[in-house]
């Protein structure tokens, strides 16, 4: 990304150094070929010294940048580094750039998804039942028959909202 980076604002120079030159035209040597490339020449030493490294769109919480050796390391903290066992470098990119993004979207990150399941995953070899205390029942509604006026009549409200 950085050097797709650096080689675009390269050629945006180039184009302006190219147009400067066409309009200052051959009659005004003061602007000649030796200043544009003067001018390209330092221009791609201020980009090469600028620090454009890659970092995801998305944050881990608490608004660190999310890169990928800080999300390695809360994985690996919540112990799910096995997840990179055998996977190839573009593999580990793909899978940390997912992870990334679970984190954002997720309610309270990673971190509460993965102590999420360990606790219903425990609770599972347990034989702790989730809907322990809650009584089944079958709700109270209507029966419509499919081409009756009633059904129509609930059809079109239900397509008004």
């Amino acid at each position: 990304v950085a050097v797709m980076a650096q080689r675009l604002f390269l050629l945006a120079a180039a184009f302006l150094a190219s147009a400067l030159l066409t309009m200052a035209g051959p009659q005004e040597p003061a602007f000649g070929l030796g200043k544009v490339f003067r001018f390209l020449g330092s221009t791609a030493d201020k980009v090469r010294k600028i620090n454009l490294k890659p970092q995801p769109s998305v944050a881990l919480r608490g608004g660190a940048a999310a890169t990928d050796d800080a999300l390695r390391t809360k994985l690996t903290d919540l112990s799910q580094d096995h997840l990179f066992d055998g996977l190839t470098p573009e593999k580990t990119a793909a899978l940390l750039a997912q992870a990334s993004e679970l984190d954002a979207q997720l309610p309270g990150g990673l971190e509460a998804y993965v102590t999420s399941a360990k606790k219903l995953l425990k609770d599972s070899a347990e034989g702790v039942n989730p809907f322990d205390g809650f009584t089944p029942s079958v709700p109270h509604g209507e029966k419509l028959a499919v081409d009756s006026q009633e059904f129509q009549t609930c059809e079109a409200l239900g397509l008004k909202a």
